[in-house]
């Protein structure tokens, strides 16, 4: 009876083993995925509805782009240390996608 209770939890912790992962990182492996639609030249509404809402938004003077332009960061896919960055200009056009971390 012990030994039927500790391959179920063995099962189990296999489980989680392979499935967590997936689960915790899908967020930023769809965004890898989905930044390859993106293009320079889309407009904001388009970049919403391909990436979803941006994790921060960073204005001003950043990445040598003045203050009239806003940055969209979104999380990059497990194990690379940079994330996903779109640059939008005051019109609402992608001027640039570029990684940093």
């Amino acid at each position: 009876m012990k030994i039927k209770y500790l391959l179920i939890i063995l099962s189990l912790i296999v489980i989680l083993i392979f499935l967590l992962p997936r689960v915790i990182f899908y967020k930023g492996y769809k965004n890898f995925h989905n930044m390859k639609k993106v293009t320079i030249g889309i407009k904001n509404d388009s970049l919403y509805k391909i990436m979803g809402n941006p994790d921060t938004i960073l204005t001003g003077n950043l990445f040598n782009y003045n203050a009239n332009y806003k940055v969209y960061r979104y999380q990059n896919k497990f194990g690379t240390s940079d994330d996903i960055n779109i640059v939008i200009d005051s019109t609402g056009i992608v001027k640039n996608i570029f990684s940093s971390n």
